[in-house]
């Protein structure tokens, strides 16, 4: 009944809550059409996969304190850390400006040390005769960056107010 009016402002209050995955999908494709029409919506959710998901800009409030309030591929840029995640034929045993390396089936990330850049890495893989079918620099979910802001103050046990 609300996007019956046509109206320019929809405000939502967690509205993937208690839904399965077929209503789900269609909560999101209304959500996705309306802001195609130019319709602002405003949603709070604690669903961080669906923030990265629907949203381009991102307010995270905790506490009653602002926390962020940016351009979500600013927020990602902005918390971003030394990882970088690959896919390649092979790992050489050394690589410059790396330190720990870890493999999850056919990626593999890897830490940059201080003063490396994502660049050096991949120079050198490719002057070693590495065939390399992905190379990016990692990005933070929103949950790990709302971890990194929030976390210290939220682990189990701790006091709340």
């Amino acid at each position: 009944a609300t996007i019956i009016h046509r109206p320019s402002t929809i405000v939502l209050a967690e509205p993937f809550s208690g839904l399965e995955p077929i209503n789900l999908r269609l909560m999101k494709a209304v959500i996705t059409a309306l802001w195609q029409d130019g319709v602002a919506l405003l949603f709070s959710t604690h669903q961080q996969e669906q923030v990265e998901e629907l949203s381009d800009k991102v307010m995270m409030i905790n506490r009653g304190r602002v926390l962020l309030d940016d351009r979500l591929a600013d927020i990602k840029r902005r918390y971003r850390g030394d990882a970088l995640k690959m896919v390649v034929d092979f790992m050489p045993e050394e690589l410059d400006g790396t330190g720990d390396v870890h493999r999850d089936g056919d990626v593999y990330e890897v830490r940059m040390l201080p003063g490396a850049t994502p660049e050096h890495v991949l120079r050198q893989l490719l002057d070693k005769g590495v065939a390399v079918e992905r190379f990016e620099v990692a990005t933070p979910r929103m949950e790990d960056i709302f971890l990194m802001l929030v976390g210290s103050g939220h682990e189990l046990g701790a006091d709340h107010e």
